[in-house]
């Protein structure tokens, strides 16, 4: 169809064909992109706007709808050595466990301690120099502050490898979501606007939808440059879905 083809223009080819890519990736690029135009005009009026170290770089139309911020805490138990680091992103992205769950739990989970993936390399000390080899290491992520526009991916993908072949799974787990979102105690509160539907078993294969709220809190199931059909909520809350974007109630201060 014709959406295909438009894809591959402002994607300069990245996503041009019919193969399947995932919609994260597809977002990112675009986030991207729109950002560079902001980015490229800033500099031009002024180059030390959008220098690494300058705040004004997450000023842009993009970063001020989207950016989530919060610490990436190190914090070493052996000598009390804490580093503290910014993550700033346009979305969160969360785990999908196999039991049946809800939005708000993940969401909960992202918070605080992180668990150490298994066979990496622990975490370091951050002192300079490190304590010790054998120091036991904490990771955190807290103190989010939040955006006007809220994007939360499930990751629906595991990926393995089995005698030397990769394969990429789909996790269908039910992840039940509500049209009302507030991620944590001290957070606004969010609305829902729209979410993306994987249709299909696999990985590697399928199709996605989307189902989107407007002004007039009518929602509508979108699918290519097929007419929009209404939709009613109760239909939206139970899809699988892939991508949920929340649009805050009131707004941030």
């Amino acid at each position: 169809p014709e959406i295909v083809d438009l894809r591959s223009h402002w994607s300069h080819g990245q996503f041009a064909g019919k193969r399947q890519h995932d919609v994260t990736e597809m977002l990112s690029f675009l986030f991207d992109s729109l950002n560079t135009i902001d980015e490229t005009a800033a500099a031009a009026i002024n180059p030390a706007l959008m220098q690494p170290t300058n705040p004004s770089r997450f000023t842009t139309p993009m970063w001020k709808t989207l950016k989530i911020t919060y610490q990436n805490r190190i914090s070493c138990t052996s000598c009390g050595a804490v580093n503290h680091t910014p993550v700033r992103d346009n979305a969160l992205f969360l785990d999908v466990p196999d039991d049946r769950s809800h939005l708000q739990d993940l969401i909960k989970d992202y918070w605080g301690e992180q668990h150490h993936p298994e066979g990496d390399d622990p975490y370091a000390c951050p002192r300079e120099p490190p304590c010790a080899s054998t120091a036991v290491v904490k990771k955190f992520y807290d103190n989010p502050q939040w955006p006007p526009v809220l994007i939360l991916g499930l990751k629906r993908w595991r990926t393995s490898t089995t005698g030397g072949v990769f394969r990429s799974d789909k996790i269908h787990t039910r992840i039940d979501f509500d049209e009302d979102l507030t991620p944590t105690s001290n957070s606004p509160a969010y609305k829902l606007r729209g979410i993306i539907v994987h249709l299909g078993r696999l990985a590697g294969s399928g199709h996605y939808v989307s189902y989107v709220r407007n002004d007039s809190d009518h929602w509508f199931f979108c699918n290519d440059n097929q007419t929009p059909d209404p939709v009613s909520v109760q239909e939206v809350l139970a899809k699988e879905a892939f991508v949920l974007f929340y649009e805050v109630t009131l707004p941030i201060s």
